[in-house]
Protein backbone atom coordinates (compact mmCIF):
# COMPACT_ATOMS: atom_id res chain seq x y z
CA UNK A 1 0.00 0.00 0.00
CA UNK A 2 2.80 2.50 0.55
CA UNK A 3 4.32 1.76 -2.90
CA UNK A 4 1.22 2.28 -4.26
CA UNK A 5 1.18 5.42 -2.33
CA UNK A 6 3.91 6.88 -3.59
CA UNK A 7 4.23 5.56 -6.94
CA UNK A 8 0.11 7.57 -7.51
CA UNK A 9 2.05 10.89 -7.28
CA UNK A 10 5.57 10.17 -8.67
CA UNK A 11 3.75 9.01 -11.81
CA UNK A 12 1.66 11.83 -11.60
CA UNK A 13 4.92 13.92 -11.79
CA UNK A 14 6.61 11.67 -14.76
CA UNK A 15 3.60 12.52 -17.61
CA UNK A 16 3.90 15.70 -16.34
CA UNK A 17 7.68 15.91 -16.87
CA UNK A 18 7.38 14.16 -20.50
CA UNK A 19 4.49 16.73 -21.76
CA UNK A 20 6.32 19.33 -19.96
CA UNK A 21 9.32 17.70 -22.40
CA UNK A 22 7.48 16.73 -25.55
CA UNK A 23 6.16 20.27 -25.81
CA UNK A 24 8.84 22.41 -24.21
CA UNK A 25 6.74 24.10 -21.70
CA UNK A 26 7.32 27.34 -20.42
CA UNK A 27 4.89 28.16 -16.64
CA UNK A 28 6.70 31.25 -15.72
CA UNK A 29 3.62 33.55 -14.34
CA UNK A 30 3.88 36.41 -15.99
CA UNK A 31 2.96 39.90 -13.58
CA UNK A 32 0.54 41.72 -16.51
CA UNK A 33 -2.21 38.74 -14.42
CA UNK A 34 -2.12 40.91 -11.32
CA UNK A 35 -3.83 43.15 -12.42
CA UNK A 36 -7.00 41.10 -13.82
CA UNK A 37 -9.95 40.46 -12.00
CA UNK A 38 -9.46 37.93 -8.90
CA UNK A 39 -11.18 34.67 -10.81
CA UNK A 40 -10.12 31.11 -9.17
CA UNK A 41 -8.02 29.27 -12.46
CA UNK A 42 -6.85 26.45 -9.53
CA UNK A 43 -7.88 25.45 -5.91
CA UNK A 44 -4.90 23.06 -4.09
CA UNK A 45 -6.49 19.88 -2.49
CA UNK A 46 -7.12 20.16 1.31
CA UNK A 47 -6.11 23.84 1.09
CA UNK A 48 -7.61 26.72 3.35
CA UNK A 49 -9.77 27.73 0.05
CA UNK A 50 -10.57 23.68 -0.70
CA UNK A 51 -12.30 23.43 3.12
CA UNK A 52 -14.06 26.83 2.76
CA UNK A 53 -15.84 25.79 -0.33
CA UNK A 54 -14.71 27.83 -3.18
CA UNK A 55 -14.15 26.19 -6.53
CA UNK A 56 -12.32 26.80 -9.80
CA UNK A 57 -13.87 30.26 -11.66
CA UNK A 58 -15.20 32.01 -8.41
CA UNK A 59 -14.70 35.27 -8.63
CA UNK A 60 -13.64 36.70 -5.36
CA UNK A 61 -15.44 40.21 -4.45
CA UNK A 62 -14.49 40.96 -0.87
CA UNK A 63 -12.44 40.07 2.25
CA UNK A 64 -13.65 41.05 5.58
CA UNK A 65 -15.82 43.74 3.86
CA UNK A 66 -12.43 44.83 1.89
CA UNK A 67 -13.15 44.83 -2.01
CA UNK A 68 -10.74 43.21 -4.30
CA UNK A 69 -10.64 44.38 -6.93
CA UNK A 70 -7.68 42.37 -9.34
CA UNK A 71 -5.16 39.82 -8.10
CA UNK A 72 -2.95 41.93 -6.58
CA UNK A 73 -4.92 43.11 -4.19
CA UNK A 74 -5.99 39.54 -3.46
CA UNK A 75 -2.37 38.39 -3.11
CA UNK A 76 -1.71 41.57 -0.46
CA UNK A 77 -5.29 40.58 1.48
CA UNK A 78 -4.46 36.75 1.86
CA UNK A 79 -0.63 37.60 2.46
CA UNK A 80 -1.00 40.11 4.98
CA UNK A 81 -3.65 37.95 7.29
CA UNK A 82 -1.65 34.51 8.34
CA UNK A 83 -4.04 32.68 10.38
CA UNK A 84 -6.97 35.43 10.07
CA UNK A 85 -10.57 33.25 9.71
CA UNK A 86 -12.14 36.24 7.90
CA UNK A 87 -15.67 36.67 5.76
CA UNK A 88 -15.37 36.31 1.71
CA UNK A 89 -18.15 37.19 -0.60
CA UNK A 90 -17.67 35.87 -4.02
CA UNK A 91 -19.65 35.02 -7.33
CA UNK A 92 -20.07 31.90 -8.39
CA UNK A 93 -21.95 31.95 -12.15
CA UNK A 94 -24.76 34.85 -11.53
CA UNK A 95 -25.22 33.98 -7.83
CA UNK A 96 -23.39 35.96 -4.64
CA UNK A 97 -22.17 34.00 -1.90
CA UNK A 98 -20.17 33.96 1.33
CA UNK A 99 -17.83 31.78 3.22
CA UNK A 100 -15.31 32.01 5.68
CA UNK A 101 -11.57 31.67 4.52
CA UNK A 102 -9.33 30.55 7.66
CA UNK A 103 -6.56 31.58 6.10
CA UNK A 104 -3.13 29.61 6.83
CA UNK A 105 0.68 30.26 7.12
CA UNK A 106 3.03 28.88 4.76
CA UNK A 107 6.53 30.34 5.10
CA UNK A 108 8.88 30.89 8.22
CA UNK A 109 8.16 35.14 8.09
CA UNK A 110 4.03 34.08 8.68
CA UNK A 111 2.40 34.71 5.23
CA UNK A 112 -0.93 34.44 4.65
CA UNK A 113 -1.79 31.11 2.38
CA UNK A 114 -4.66 29.96 1.19
CA UNK A 115 -4.63 27.89 -1.64
CA UNK A 116 -5.84 29.41 -4.60
CA UNK A 117 -4.33 30.62 -7.84
CA UNK A 118 -4.79 32.38 -10.93
CA UNK A 119 -5.35 30.56 -14.60
CA UNK A 120 -1.73 30.17 -15.30
CA UNK A 121 -1.81 29.21 -18.75
CA UNK A 122 0.71 26.31 -20.14
CA UNK A 123 2.49 28.33 -22.96
CA UNK A 124 5.01 26.29 -25.84
CA UNK A 125 8.98 27.26 -25.08
CA UNK A 126 10.56 27.54 -28.73
CA UNK A 127 10.56 23.87 -29.78
CA UNK A 128 13.39 21.95 -30.27
CA UNK A 129 14.10 21.27 -33.61
CA UNK A 130 13.09 17.48 -35.30
CA UNK A 131 11.61 16.97 -32.24
CA UNK A 132 7.32 16.02 -31.68
CA UNK A 133 7.04 19.79 -31.03
CA UNK A 134 8.48 21.14 -34.16
CA UNK A 135 7.54 18.03 -36.26
CA UNK A 136 3.70 19.18 -34.98
CA UNK A 137 4.25 22.36 -35.92
CA UNK A 138 3.99 24.10 -32.97
CA UNK A 139 5.04 27.86 -32.32
CA UNK A 140 6.84 29.41 -29.24
CA UNK A 141 4.21 31.08 -27.47
CA UNK A 142 1.11 28.79 -28.01
CA UNK A 143 -1.32 28.27 -25.54
CA UNK A 144 -2.12 24.67 -24.83
CA UNK A 145 -5.88 24.46 -24.12
CA UNK A 146 -6.87 21.02 -23.85
CA UNK A 147 -4.95 17.81 -23.21
CA UNK A 148 -7.60 14.96 -24.98
CA UNK A 149 -10.80 17.60 -25.17
CA UNK A 150 -9.88 18.22 -21.01
CA UNK A 151 -9.27 21.99 -19.92
CA UNK A 152 -5.71 21.92 -18.42
CA UNK A 153 -3.73 25.04 -16.83
CA UNK A 154 -0.04 25.13 -15.88
CA UNK A 155 -1.48 23.18 -11.97
CA UNK A 156 -3.98 21.11 -13.43
CA UNK A 157 -1.05 19.72 -15.74
CA UNK A 158 1.11 18.44 -13.19
CA UNK A 159 -2.34 16.28 -11.69
CA UNK A 160 -2.86 14.60 -14.21
CA UNK A 161 -3.16 10.32 -13.89
CA UNK A 162 -0.36 8.33 -15.66
CA UNK A 163 -3.03 6.86 -18.30
CA UNK A 164 -1.43 9.11 -21.16
CA UNK A 165 2.32 8.15 -21.07
CA UNK A 166 3.01 6.01 -23.74
CA UNK A 167 0.09 6.83 -25.40
CA UNK A 168 -1.11 9.54 -28.35
CA UNK A 169 -2.53 12.43 -26.74
CA UNK A 170 -4.88 14.87 -28.53
CA UNK A 171 -3.62 18.49 -27.62
CA UNK A 172 -5.32 22.16 -28.32
CA UNK A 173 -3.56 25.15 -28.52
CA UNK A 174 -4.40 28.46 -29.27
CA UNK A 175 -1.95 30.58 -30.95
CA UNK A 176 -2.37 35.09 -30.79
CA UNK A 177 -0.76 36.20 -34.29
CA UNK A 178 -0.77 40.05 -34.41
CA UNK A 179 -1.65 41.04 -38.06
CA UNK A 180 -0.15 44.79 -38.51
CA UNK A 181 -2.08 47.41 -39.65
CA UNK A 182 -1.82 48.89 -43.38
CA UNK A 183 -2.22 52.43 -42.30
CA UNK A 184 -1.28 54.88 -39.46
CA UNK A 185 -4.88 55.33 -38.58
CA UNK A 186 -5.63 51.46 -38.22
CA UNK A 187 -4.67 49.58 -35.06
CA UNK A 188 -3.07 46.28 -34.66
CA UNK A 189 -5.62 42.93 -34.60
CA UNK A 190 -4.98 40.27 -33.25
CA UNK A 191 -5.87 37.23 -35.23
CA UNK A 192 -6.59 33.60 -32.77
CA UNK A 193 -6.14 30.37 -34.03
CA UNK A 194 -7.20 27.34 -32.58
CA UNK A 195 -5.72 24.08 -33.88
CA UNK A 196 -5.37 20.36 -32.51
CA UNK A 197 -2.43 17.75 -32.68
CA UNK A 198 -1.24 14.44 -31.55
CA UNK A 199 1.78 13.21 -29.72
CA UNK A 200 2.92 10.95 -27.39
CA UNK A 201 4.67 11.33 -24.18
CA UNK A 202 7.12 9.00 -24.04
Amino acid sequence: KIFILIMGPLMNLLLAFLIFTVINIVGVPKSQYKKEEPVIGYIQKDSPAAQAGLQQYDKILTIDGEKIKNWEELEINIGSNANENLPVQYRRGGKLMETKLAIGSSTRHSMGYAGFYHDLKVEVGEPKKDSQADKAGLKEGDILLTIDNEPVNFYQLQERTPAGIGKELLFEFLRLTEIKPQTENEKPVIKRDKYSVRMTPE
